[in-house]
């Protein structure tokens, strides 16, 4: 069945574009910004009316309705009061070539699901952002600017549901720099005012700008450089501030959009503002108390005092002696100096110094009084004179060092040289030694025999000529050496026992024929059992050419050698072997008991 004639003529189309015409009609009638409330509501309502056709397209018989509620809306709008015109918030301030990006002010923190419309004179900002010129939500973004920019700007605020609107209203103005400079006057933030001895400068509204970077700071135009000067993100610290700080402070960032870097600057005044005597005097020094001085020497007591801050405040600092003003004093023992100075954080500083050409005895019981004075009140310091006590202390720490370092030095002497030190001292002090230890011979020689080789040759002569001339012709010693000791037709085993037991030391004469000799090994057996077992005899290892580690020897034997080694005979000692004072014979009688009565050495008939 065909559709009614009516409802063929009008389709859903031909009634929106009605309503459009209606609306764009009422836009007309709004050209200006201060009709800016006005065009937004009327656009408002030309969106809701396009969505509500297209929503109501199906139902063909609401069609007609649909017109007449548009035709009556119309008329009703049309005899309806004009809203007020936008409210005045904010005046921005730019650089030309600078990025901005401004926020409506009317938004409040409970404002979540808001249509929000920016306006410029030209009419409604489009939100495209490929443009130079967008709005962006709540923001309106201008990157860069431009002068034909400078003008009026609002945002036209829309909560749903309950159809309530607010509109704020904006000025930008875009500067040209001045020739020479990194800033206009015009540009100028608020002063920021610093009476501490450290200021902080903010870089002003950041916070609209994604990731800022690379700040720098300039002092009227200039790169700040030096430890005076710290930059922590936006924040410029300055330490000791004085009236020198003050200028305009630049801080420049760099704010990156898609891909591309451009430069924002923000100028504060910085402004130092002197303090006035507000606060009472202090002397710094000197406190209550007494001074060491010489009798008849020359003494300078310096007085230091805080007066206040800036150099508009007046203050004196002054000396009187026993209440009587310098003027009334010795002129020839008593001479004062004042000076005044300002700190760099502006604190003003007055110091008065007392000279005393001459201490006297007199001078130990006068009061010494500094006053400092200024229009808030005063204070004194007072002190005394006394000569310096003795410093025992001193003295009981010198000696202490003195005594630690001696030993110290003992010790280490001892170490080097306690070889020769013994030596010495056995020889100095030759007290008799006890004799009653049932001992008869100072040392048992134990020494491989019984073989022709060139070695043995010049073992034997080692033993026969050079050790029994050194220690006993020399030294005094008593020895047994087998073989020169033994009686006629004697048990060698049974001597070697028992003599072994009557000596005080065991040397042995260690090469590579030790383990080849029966009486060698045997001797050895007892007399390392008495060393070791009993703990009653000492060895002394005299080693005539070098022995291989890995070589049989006795496990009491090697550990003998690892506990306390060897001592080295070479052939570089045949010029000097019958020298006692050579290193390698040092070392042996060090290691023989002490001997202080030389004796006649004792020979087998």
């Amino acid at each position: 069945m065909p559709p009614p004639v009516w409802q063929s003529n009008f389709t859903t189309m031909d009634v929106t574009h009605v309503a459009s015409l209606v609306i764009e009609y009422k836009l007309e009638l709004f050209p200006g910004i201060e009709d800016l409330k006005k065009k937004a509501w009327w656009l408002h309502q030309k969106k809701r009316m396009w969505l509500n056709l297209l929503l109501d397209e199906v139902w063909g018989w609401r069609y007609f309705m649909r017109l007449f509620c548009l035709v009556f809306l119309h008329s009703f709008l049309s005899a309806s009061k004009i809203p007020p015109s936008c409210d005045e918030s904010k005046n921005f301030k730019v650089a030309e070539g600078e990025v901005v990006i401004i926020k409506c002010n009317c938004m409040s923190r409970y404002d979540v699901n808001v249509n929000i419309t920016w306006f410029s004179e030209d009419g409604v900002i489009p939100n495209e952002e490929r443009m130079r010129l967008y709005a962006s939500g709540e923001f309106l973004r201008i990157i860069p600017t431009v002068q034909r920019d400078t003008g009026k700007y609002a945002c036209f605020i829309q909560r749903d549901p309950d159809d309530s609107s607010h509109c704020c209203q904006m000025t930008l103005t875009v500067y040209q720099y001045e020739p020479g400079t990194c800033f206009t006057h015009e540009m100028l933030y608020l002063p920021i005012i610093a009476t501490e001895a450290s200021a902080k400068i903010v870089c002003r509204n950041t916070d609209h700008y994604a990731n800022p970077s690379k700040f720098t700071w300039y002092k009227d135009c200039r790169p700040l450089q030096g430890k005076k000067y710290s930059i922590i993100s936006d924040k410029l610290l300055i330490k000791g501030v004085n009236k020198s700080d003050e200028g305009n402070y630049t801080c420049k960032f760099i704010y990156l959009h898609k891909g591309k870097e451009y430069n924002v600057t923000r100028t504060m005044p910085l402004n130092i503002k002197e303090h006035t005597a507000t606060k009472f005097p202090m002397i710094e020094s000197p406190r209550n108390g007494t001074m060491e001085v010489q009798l008849d020497s020359a003494t300078n007591i310096t007085c230091s005092a805080f007066l206040g801050y800036g150099h508009r405040v007046e203050g004196f600092v002054w000396w009187v002696v026993n209440g009587n003003e310098l003027a009334a004093l010795d002129p020839l023992r008593f001479h004062g100096r004042e000076q005044s100075f300002q700190k760099p954080n502006n604190e003003l500083v007055s110091v008065s110094v007392l000279m005393i050409t001459k201490i006297k005895e007199e001078d130990l019981t006068s009061n010494f009084t500094c006053t400092a004075l200024n229009s808030m009140g005063w204070q004194e310091s007072t002190i005394t004179l006394i000569l310096p006590a003795k410093d025992y202390r001193k003295h009981v720490l010198i000696s202490a060092v003195g005594l630690l370092t001696s030993f110290a030095l003992m010790i280490i002497l001892y170490i080097f040289c306690r070889v020769d030190i013994v030596l010495l001292y056995r020889e100095i002090f030759k007290s008799f030694r006890i004799t009653h230890d049932g001992k008869v011979y100072d040392a048992y020689v134990v020494y491989p025999r019984n073989n022709n080789t060139d070695k043995m040759k010049t073992m034997e002569y080692f033993v026969h000529k050079a050790l029994l001339d050194v220690l006993e012709n020399q030294c005094g010693y008593k020895l047994y050496v087998p073989g020169r000791n033994m009686l006629p037709g004697e048990d060698i085993a049974s001597a070697a026992e028992m003599n072994i037991k009557k000596s005080r030391r065991l040397i042995i004469i260690l090469t590579s024929q030790i383990m080849n000799c029966e009486e060698f090994a045997y001797e050895q057996q007892i007399g390392l059992y008495d060393a070791l077992i009993k703990n009653d005899l000492k060895v002394i290892l005299i080693e005539m050419e070098k022995i291989n580690k890995d070589s049989e020897l006795q496990e009491s034997l090697k550990h003998i050698i690892k506990q306390k080694g060897a001592i080295k005979w070479n052939e570089g000692i045949m010029a000097n072997a019958h020298s006692p004072n050579t290193k390698f014979w040092k070392y042996v009688r060090y290691q023989m008991p002490g001997r202080y009565q030389p004796s006649q050495p004792s020979h087998a008939s």
